[in-house]
């Protein structure tokens, strides 16, 4: 990649937001998180040990009430994948909504030191600036660079959107950014 001035556009993405997008977005937000991974096996867990001390009653077992701990496990899963259902659908519906049911396009414009994020319907523009300096952790999923900042905005790229540079290079570009916030000064 040749060297750029600050504020010279680096690359420049531009996706619609599709049902495909909510799922893979929602997905990742409910399903592939680190943290929750870890609370998902916990709860998995204690209901596969509980189920296994309902058959090998023999075994020691630290609790007494098993089904209650099985049946309130499957009903928080029962929960979390209702509610992963209805937000992504909800979510796209509102898109819909407010743009006359044509789905929202959004372009993301980056330069060495900020992204600037439009989002597009038939009656409006809007347009932010965020500083690379409020970007918290990025996410790549399998279509998708996902940005959070500081304050839980998601800012996303698709990976096939780019229009000015490529996803390969995005990606070294974000990794090479990172690493250097991470050296000592």
């Amino acid at each position: 990649m040749e060297k750029v001035t600050h504020m010279q556009t680096i690359f420049d993405n531009q996706f619609t937001r599709s049902k495909e997008f909510f799922n893979e977005f929602y997905t990742y937000f409910y399903f592939k998180r680190p943290t929750l991974i870890a609370v998902y096996a916990f709860m998995s867990l204690l209901c596969v040990s509980c189920i296994v001390s309902l058959i090998l009653p023999d075994m020691p077992y630290p609790f007494r009430s098993q089904p209650v701990f099985i049946l309130m496990t499957l009903i928080l899963w029962a929960y979390i994948i209702l509610r992963f259902m209805l937000d992504k659908k909800r979510r796209y519906k509102q898109d819909l909504e407010m743009n006359h049911g044509e789905p929202i396009i959004v372009k993301v414009s980056v330069t060495e030191n900020e992204i600037m994020l439009g989002v597009y319907t038939i009656f409006m523009e809007e347009k932010n600036t965020i500083d690379f300096s409020q970007i918290k952790r990025t996410v790549r999923t399998k279509n998708f660079f996902i940005l959070i900042t500081n304050a839980k905005l998601a800012v996303t790229l698709a990976k096939d959107g780019f229009i000015k540079g490529t996803a390969e290079e995005f990606d070294e570009f974000l990794r090479e950014k990172f690493k250097q916030r991470r050296r000592p000064d």
